[in-house]
């Protein structure tokens, strides 16, 4: 696509951080860093993950978390930038902090790189996975019908 930037993937679940006194659930995110910045916010605190940190074989064990989770649940310490915290499958550093409010897709509070998931995991990735949304910025200049007459000319030749 000429007309659309920043475009990429993202998937929304239910998860648990893990704790030493039990589990918490939490609304969980992994997605690739260009749909991360897609809706053009920068974290209140640290940083979001790279593109190449959710490649294979790269780091891809990093988290950006909420202003909520890092207020309600780690008390406003700046001590989480660079610490770990666990969910049921993993491990991951805490690389961010979201500003308040901001919860795309779907009210989350915790981010991952999508490659996480093929990581620890261990799936195999394959052109039939459907549970991806695609996410992308307009580029200037351009007008949303010209990217959707766009994209279904793409997709017509995809077919």
């Amino acid at each position: 696509s000429t007309l659309l930037t920043q475009i990429g993937a993202y998937t929304a679940f239910d998860a648990d951080l893990r704790f030493v006194e039990g589990a918490e659930p939490v609304r969980m995110a992994q997605l690739d860093a260009e749909a991360l910045q897609a809706p053009g916010v920068a974290p209140l605190h640290g940083r979001l993950f790279t593109s190449e940190e959710n490649r294979p074989g790269g780091d891809v064990h990093q988290a950006v978390i909420s202003e909520r989770l890092w207020r309600d649940r780690f008390a406003g310490d700046m001590a989480i930038l660079g610490a770990t915290i666990r969910t049921a499958q993993t491990t991951l550093t805490v690389v961010g902090i979201m500003p308040t409010g901001f919860g795309f897709p779907d009210r989350v509070d915790l981010w991952t790189p999508m490659e996480s998931y093929y990581a620890v995991s261990r799936a195999a990735k394959s052109r039939t996975q459907r549970f991806y949304g695609v996410t992308a910025r307009l580029a200037r200049g351009g007008s949303l019908p010209q990217a959707e007459q766009e994209l279904n000319a793409i997709a017509a030749q995809l077919e």
